[in-house]
């Protein structure tokens, strides 16, 4: 009996060392836990360090790239300062050139239209397409009174295309109505009867027609002129021109070659007249 009260008693006095126990494991887990947060905490802080480092490297790129930027736009104010009294110089020289400069300025900027149109043409369907192209235009007469004076004296010259300085006994023939135009016309549709005019003028044949076109219109422009009618061009390359005038029945009565300009091929000045063709 005494053995059990003893068992008992021994059991009554190791349950509070039993809790005991159990509040030092569960303190013992807690403080593990802690220990695994308080590392994560530290990686954690580790990256945002490397993160800030890196946006701190951007930001000193960002404020390098302004600088660049504040540099470039300086240097291109003070070119921009130093160009307008230049460009304001050549304006005032350019208008000091007057009417007669505008006029020069204005048939060059024509003249390569005109080639443009000229090469869509060609790409489009060549020679043929000319030709519709030609009749697309009906001609109209401006200078009713000009042409007739003319007519009166059997003595009708006209320029076709790129004659903004064409002189005053001139009819000056352009495909759409600008100042000092008499005659709006396509070059290959002109309003004038077979042996009807008496000079034909043209400038840069070779620029304003290739050369295939030229070789479609010579032949009709052939036919509009008189017994002694003659035609006058001007061409880059002399040796094609004598040979496609030759080829269309003209006679070449005159050539001659002019310094274009620095840098510049000469141009070739060609007067032909009607012919006979063989």
């Amino acid at each position: 009996m005494s053995g059990i009260r003893r068992y008992i008693k021994d059991r009554l006095k190791s349950v509070p060392l039993v809790a005991k126990l159990e509040k030092r494991y569960q303190a013992v887990r807690r403080a593990e836990q802690l220990l695994v947060e308080a590392a994560q905490i530290g990686n954690d802080q580790v990256r945002l360090k490397d993160e800030l480092a890196k946006a701190m490297d951007d930001l000193v790129k960002v404020r390098d790239e302004q600088v660049k930027a504040k540099d470039e736009l300086t240097s291109l104010l003070a070119n921009f300062e130093k160009s307008v009294p230049v460009a304001l110089r050549a304006c005032a020289r350019n208008a000091a050139g007057g009417e007669e400069a505008a006029c020069r300025a204005g048939g060059a900027l024509a003249r390569r239209m005109e080639y443009v149109r000229a090469e869509l043409l060609l790409a489009c369907g060549g020679p043929s397409a000319l030709a519709r192209a030609q009749l697309a235009v009906a001609p109209r007469i401006l200078a009713q009174e000009k042409l007739a004076v003319m007519s009166a004296d059997r003595s009708i010259r006209c320029a076709l295309r790129c004659q903004a300085e064409a002189p005053a006994d001139v009819l000056n023939i352009w495909t759409w109505a600008t100042p000092g135009v008499d005659i709006v016309a396509e070059p290959g549709n002109l309003p004038f009867t077979p042996g009807e005019l008496a000079e034909i003028r043209i400038d840069h044949m070779d620029e304003i027609y290739p050369w295939d076109f030229a070789r479609t219109l010579l032949p009709y422009w052939r036919e509009l002129l008189g017994p002694e009618g003659l035609l006058r061009c001007t061409v880059s390359d002399g040796a094609k021109a004598r040979a496609l005038l030759t080829e269309a029945g003209y006679a070449v009565v005159a050539a001659s070659a002019a310094d274009a300009g620095a840098g510049e091929a000469p141009l070739h000045e060609f007067i032909a007249a009607r012919g006979q063709l063989a």
